[in-house]
């Protein structure tokens, strides 16, 4: 059993302010989560991201993705952190949360957009894809989507109940991938479009 490992600067509210801290030294198993292999194929190891401790980047969140200066990196704000994810397995969920942000920036699935409304949020497709990844992170740590779907209840509790329960529609979808598929695109046949089985010939 997987025990997922955070360093003490999470549960404090006093960070450094060193411009050298990285995923890595914060998320001690990050190279476990669902989404790491993922991006490494892109060419990014996220374990070497910095991360930004501060809150004057993301908006009243808890935590962020984006850049600073020219680096991308993890914002948080510390004195959110321990309410909006108390427990360890909660804040990787937030982490792949953000990191498939950043995957959805590297794949142009994903792109910074105003949007009028939390319901527009929500129905964004980069919203629903970096919800049902943390969903795929919460099944890889063993968590059951009745568990989940609670998670998502206190995470998004400030909300109204239909944007809560369409977060958690999402987290259903994710939960019930494979947490090591590759892709979160379901395939659908086109209308009209007959396929054609194909029938494999026994080995001589």
């Amino acid at each position: 059993m997987t025990i997922w490992r955070v360093h003490r600067l999470w549960t404090d509210d006093r960070w450094p302010r060193d411009d050298d801290l990285k995923v890595k030294d914060v998320f001690v198993d990050v190279e476990k989560t669902v989404i790491f292999k993922d991006l490494l194929d892109y060419g990014i190891n996220v374990g070497e991201l910095p991360v930004f401790a501060s809150d004057q980047y993301i908006m009243g969140g808890v935590m962020g993705i984006g850049m600073l200066g020219e680096k991308w990196g993890v914002f948080i704000d510390a004195s959110a952190l321990r309410k909006g994810y108390p427990g360890s397995e909660d804040k990787y969920i937030g982490l792949v949360h953000e990191l498939a942000h950043f995957r959805g920036y590297l794949t142009g699935d994903s792109h910074v957009e105003t949007l009028p409304t939390m319901k527009h949020w929500t129905r964004s497709h980069s919203e629903k894809d970096a919800v049902r990844w943390s969903a795929r992170q919460a099944r890889l740590m063993g968590w059951s989507e009745e568990k989940t779907k609670a998670f998502f209840a206190y995470r998004y509790q400030r909300h109204k109940k239909e944007i809560i329960e369409a977060i958690q529609r999402e987290g259903e979808i994710g939960h019930r991938l494979h947490p090591q598929q590759e892709t979160l695109a379901l395939l659908q046949r086109r209308p009209g479009v007959r396929v054609r089985g194909h029938r494999r010939r026994p080995a001589r």
